[in-house]
């Protein structure tokens, strides 16, 4: 009986040391002591950029030849001033000579000139052929020049001839066409000066007076220096409160530009 009852303490003893080796009960309501600070998740990389933004911006190169293309790339400013293949607005200048020969294939005069005041008749110009010079001096689209024309004629009351003659100091403007990439310019031009009209016959008297002029063509460019021109104009002479001729002519001819 004592020997069992040893046996039962020493395994109630056995019992108590393995319940203090154990780790106490955690109450209902402690707290969680805070674990050290773990470090912070590294953020994604970002993904490279697309489209026009793929190319990282520099503002120069390093590289010569990049450079001189990116230079030649990039066109110059334009510019505002005139040339035979841009339009107008270049500034008068005298910087260029305009010579300029046409044909005069008809011109038509109504006189007014009485046959020596003796019959009352008139002279009466045929249509009568001619030709037409000028020089001019300024700008491509703008310059002063000098303009000589002479015709021939018959007159019809005494069956003899007659010519005509004009010199004038005029003014030109031309400037191309829209939408004819510069290949059809048109000139207008207007003159003042003095004008001669002389008969074969003695039936009439030689006139000298005043003339004035205006004329337009249309030119068509061959090259920058050349054109071919198609116009025509009119005419009066005479003095202030006295006509003594007036009429109007067609031109075909050449025009060069330097």
């Amino acid at each position: 009986m004592r020997r069992a009852n040893v046996g039962g303490g020493v395994a109630v003893l056995a019992a108590l040391l393995a319940g203090c080796s154990a780790a106490p009960p955690r109450p209902p309501f402690a707290f969680e002591c805070a674990s050290p600070a773990a470090e912070p998740a590294a953020e994604p990389a970002a993904e490279p950029l697309a489209g026009p933004f793929a190319a990282p911006f520099t503002a120069f190169s390093l590289d010569p030849v990049a450079a001189e293309q990116d230079r030649d790339s990039i066109p110059p400013p334009m510019d505002t001033r005139m040339s035979y293949e841009r339009g107008p607005s270049e500034r008068f200048n005298w910087g260029h000579v305009t010579l300029d020969a046409e044909w005069i294939p008809a011109m038509w005069v109504t006189a007014d000139v009485d046959s020596d005041g003796v019959s009352g008749s008139r002279g009466d110009l045929d249509t009568g052929s001619g030709i037409a010079l000028r020089a001019g001096f300024g700008s491509t689209q703008q310059n002063i020049g000098v303009l000589y024309m002479g015709t021939w004629h018959d007159e019809a009351v005494s069956g003899r001839g007659a010519t005509t003659q004009q010199l004038l100091l005029d003014c030109l403007y031309r400037a191309p066409i829209a939408e004819m990439n510069g290949l059809v310019w048109f000139e207008v031009d207007a003159g003042v000066g003095v004008a001669e009209l002389a008969f074969d016959s003695d039936q009439f008297d030689h006139q000298t007076t005043g003339s004035g002029l205006l004329h337009g063509d249309l030119e068509f460019r061959l090259g920058r220096n050349l054109c071919l021109a198609l116009g025509g104009g009119g005419f009066i002479w005479g003095n202030f409160g006295d006509t003594i001729a007036y009429g109007s002519y067609v031109t075909l001819g050449a025009k060069l530009n330097f």
